[in-house]
């Protein structure tokens, strides 16, 4: 299917949208996933580490506390360790436990990393149970301290040891799970910075991709845009007059192929119209200059028929009186008749008459005419050969001219083939037209002498009048049709004569004849 060039154009728009969305949507995601880690690391993480600090703390003041409370000696001092350590300390213990489980539990409710809050929670309810413990053994001990005076107490002295061993025991666990979280949060802030470097690191890469993109879009839009220019040029170049040189590309199936071939149909036909009148411009100088030249030679005929036709009677005249110099005056008779001759052709084509059109048989016109001038054809040694094509539609034509211009034509080859040749006489129809060759293997034409064959007077015999061609041109053109010349000098020359067919063509009666 063929894209047009809009759709080309948006498509390689949406495609860097596309391109541009994938960067932003892909750098939101980035974002959002360390956003979602710092957050781990911003509630419940650092809560709890402060949570874990503090319990910390209040039990190493528990601990002083109860350091005090066995190393003193005044029952109003030890009392007051006690009632410190009952009121005081514990509650800040206990509270302290309950913040951070109360930190998980809030937690495991939101957070992805449900694993390892989990262990925390299940590390927070192991030290809860020895704190239990710790608050059983100091609630014996101080009991034990209330009752009897310090002194040997060997009860005392095991109570006091499972208390200093269950302190030590949850100073470990909280100090292990302080530094516990403290690991967690550095994992956390070190996988955070990885995953920063990481969207960085993609989303420069993702922009250069899109930046690639973006360029090849804009390389293929030119491209596709490309005719546009061309066309832009043709038009130019059609401005100034230059019909022949303004085809354009036609490549593609686009709207711009489209305007390119139509372009292309446009320029052709101007250029055809441009020939056509100039062929019409130059048929009109010739016509011009052929009619100026008829009326010259029609007033020098005028002025110079009687006076050769009087230097004619009194040569005669005087070849009989004096018979001397009758030779003589036979010459002059020759050439005044041959002058005749010439002021009789120019006479001929200066009062050429308008074609009086008749539907004609040219096949019947080449034979009647070749069997007319077939002796003098074989004693200048010229072999004649027909092909006459059968069924040719008729044309509307005026007999004794059409004769007059293919007579014209069959001496001109029997004048250039001297030595005797070979001369082919060919009739075809083609498209709506009729065509007539004479075809000969004389000399030929130079080509610098061809353009000019059928200008009045360009003659290239001896004693040629230059006439035969320009008339039998013209009568070409009176016909509606062409005379037009082919030849390769030493091989030959080709005359065809093309006149138009008839608008009702009907069949040539006489068959075909394929040689003579």
């Amino acid at each position: 299917m063929r894209l047009s060039v809009a759709t080309k154009v948006f498509l390689g728009f949406v495609a860097v949208l596309i391109c541009s969305a994938a960067v932003s949507a892909y750098g939101v995601a980035r974002l959002h996933r360390i956003g979602e880690g710092l957050s781990l690391l911003s509630r419940p993480y650092m809560p709890l580490a402060r949570a874990v600090s503090t319990l910390d703390a209040f039990h190493k003041l528990r601990v002083r506390n109860t350091d005090n409370l066995l190393d003193a000696t005044d029952p109003k001092a030890r009392s007051s360790f006690i009632a410190s350590d009952r009121t005081y300390m514990a509650r800040s213990v206990g509270e302290s436990l309950a913040s951070a489980q109360q930190l998980v539990a809030g937690a495991q409710r939101t957070a992805t990393d449900r694993d390892v809050l989990d262990r925390i929670a299940v590390r927070l309810d192991d030290i809860a149970a020895d704190i239990a413990k710790e608050q059983t053994a100091a609630d014996a001990v101080t009991a034990r301290l209330e009752k009897t005076p310090r002194g040997p107490d060997a009860a005392l002295e095991d109570g006091i040891t499972r208390l200093r061993a269950v302190q030590r025991v949850v100073d470990y666990k909280v100090k292990d799970l302080g530094l516990n979280l403290q690991d967690q949060m550095n994992r956390g802030v070190d996988e955070a910075e990885k995953q920063e470097r990481a969207a960085r690191w993609a989303l420069v890469a993702l922009s250069g991709i899109a930046l690639l993109v973006g360029l090849l879009v804009m390389w293929l839009s030119q491209r596709a845009l490309r005719p546009i220019r061309t066309l832009t040029e043709a038009a130019q170049r059609l401005g100034r007059g230059s019909p022949e040189s303004v085809a354009v590309p036609e490549e593609g199936g686009d709207e711009l192929a489209v305007l390119a071939r139509e372009f292309n149909a446009m320029a052709q036909r101007l250029a055809a119209r441009e020939r056509e009148l100039r062929a019409q411009g130059e048929a009109l100088l010739r016509s011009e200059r052929l009619a100026a030249i008829g009326r010259v030679a029609a007033q020098i005929t005028h002025e110079i028929r009687n006076p050769l036709s009087s230097i004619s009677l009194n040569a005669e005249e005087l070849g009989e009186r004096a018979p001397q110099a009758r030779e003589l005056c036979d010459a002059i008779v020759r050439e005044v008749d041959r002058l005749t001759a010439i002021t009789e052709e120019y006479l001929r084509f200066a009062r050429l008459p308008k074609p009086q059109l008749q539907r004609a048989d040219v096949n019947d016109t080449v034979r009647e005419l070749l069997e007319f001038v077939r002796p003098e054809l074989d004693s200048a040694g010229v072999k004649v050969s027909l092909s006459l094509s059968p069924g040719l539609p008729r044309v509307l034509a005026d007999v004794a001219q059409l004769r007059q211009l293919l007579l014209n034509l069959l001496r001109n080859a029997r004048e250039a083939m001297s030595a005797g040749g070979s001369l082919r006489v060919t009739s075809r129809a083609t498209k709506a037209m009729v065509e007539i060759e004479v075809r000969d293997n004389g000399p030929g034409i130079p080509s610098e002498r061809l353009s000019r064959i059928f200008d009045p007077f360009f003659t290239t015999k001896e004693r040629g009048t230059g006439l035969g061609l320009a008339m039998a041109q013209e009568i070409a053109q009176e016909h509606g049709g062409q005379l037009v010349c082919d030849s390769v000098p030493g091989r030959g020359t080709a005359f065809t004569l093309r006149l138009p067919a008839a608008s009702l063509p009907e069949q040539a009666s006489a068959p075909a004849i394929a040689s003579a």
